[in-house]
């Protein structure tokens, strides 16, 4: 709709933005339509003000002597806010992508600790250790600024920066993890180089430090495995086996399924076998139903293992998912084209709403 009345103004210059109130910059009104005082080569640089708010600052390239219509929104804090969730958006995407380097580090050190690689799986989880831990003030630093910048502009806060802060904690409680790991590792290695430690001490160490770790990445079923095979080893000590059947038996007694409950089985197998393998939308779009069942069941049931290891595995599918999305012509190509987009985002949302119920779950809302 054009606007008119005086309320509004459009400033124009041909070397930078005008920022001050010239009279040589300020276009003329003409019943809505804005004319520049003077003449105008190549490219105008245009503010638009509603008041003294600003609304705008538009680039606009001159071809011809032709009207140029522009669309603007003339809410005050309309550029503030997209510029924030911009940024916020963007800021995001780099405290998640730290969490997938987490992740991945304890995948590989996990692989180099099984084929007898501790050196160098001990170096490459301080290259991470150190590398996010550099990372992780300065994303506390953005988050400050960007609330601050927020109330200085006089947009609402409460919450705006939230997943953010959330997402950043995640990080630095797996950032302990790591660090208390790499700890134990360090030890183990040094005990190896010392003639007066037994191997079957350094065996058992391994042992349960791939047990907790295996815990922690919710390989539950690996975890007790590795349990097992170091009470074996400390049979004729007491002491030491009271230290491991502790952890064992809670989490053998958190895992187990009821032999009577044939749809939590089902719902477990789920869990365990098809939902870390979800490589694409059309996976998600197949098995969502399935997975919502098998969360549900175990919601029910009070199987907080099972929705945790649900929402360790969510992250990695849903940035699958997420770079397949950009994979997408934008415009789309065709009718076709634009058909599978909007259903891949239809599905992707859905997904991103299923994992929101799973990241509550998994956060303590599930009891036994």
């Amino acid at each position: 709709t054009p606007q008119k009345g005086a309320a509004l103004q459009v400033h124009a210059g041909a070397d930078d933005f005008p920022e001050g109130n010239k009279e040589s910059e300020h276009a003329n009104d003409r019943a809505g339509l804005f004319v520049s005082r003077a003449p105008i080569a190549h490219v105008a640089l245009v503010r638009v003000m509603l008041g003294n708010s600003r609304i705008a600052r538009i680039p606009i390239e001159i071809l011809d002597d032709g009207i140029i219509s522009r669309v603007v929104r003339l809410d005050p804090g309309a550029e503030q806010r997209d510029r924030l969730d911009f940024e916020r958006r963007a800021l995001l995407t780099r405290i998640t992508d730290g969490r997938l380097i987490q992740v991945r580090c304890f995948q590989e050190i996990t692989a180099l600790e099984q084929d007898g690689k501790k050196i160098e799986a001990r170096q490459r989880g301080n290259e991470i250790l150190q590398s996010l831990d550099r990372a992780t003030p300065e994303f506390q630093e953005e988050i400050d600024k960007l609330q601050a910048r927020a109330k200085q502009d006089g947009l609402k806060v409460t919450g705006i920066l939230a997943e953010c802060e959330q997402q950043l904690n995640l990080l630095r409680d797996k950032q302990g993890v790591l660090r208390q790991h790499l700890k134990a590792l360090d030890e183990s290695i040094k005990a190896e180089n010392d003639p007066l430690v037994l191997a079957k001490k350094r065996k058992v160490q391994d042992l349960i430090r791939a047990a907790e770790l295996h815990k922690s990445q919710a390989d539950y079923d690996q975890a007790l495995a590795k349990y097992e095979a170091a009470l074996a080893e400390v049979k004729d000590d007491p002491t030491a086996r009271q230290a491991i059947d502790v952890p064992y038996q809670a989490l053998k007694k958190g895992w187990q399924t009821n032999p009577g409950d044939p749809e939590h089985i089902t719902a477990r197998r789920f869990i365990v076998e098809t939902w870390p393998k979800l490589a694409t939308i059309q996976n998600v779009r197949d098995e969502l139903g399935n997975a919502r069942r098998a969360f549900t069941k175990c919601k029910a049931v009070g199987d907080r293992l099972a929705i945790n290891k649900m929402h360790l595995n969510a992250l990695e599918i849903a940035t699958r998912c997420g770079g397949e999305l950009k994979k997408f012509n934008n415009p789309p190509a065709d009718e076709e084209e634009k058909a599978s987009q909007e259903m891949a985002v239809k599905v992707f949302e859905e997904l991103l709403k299923f994992l929101e119920e799973v990241r509550e779950a998994a956060r303590g809302n599930v009891k036994k």
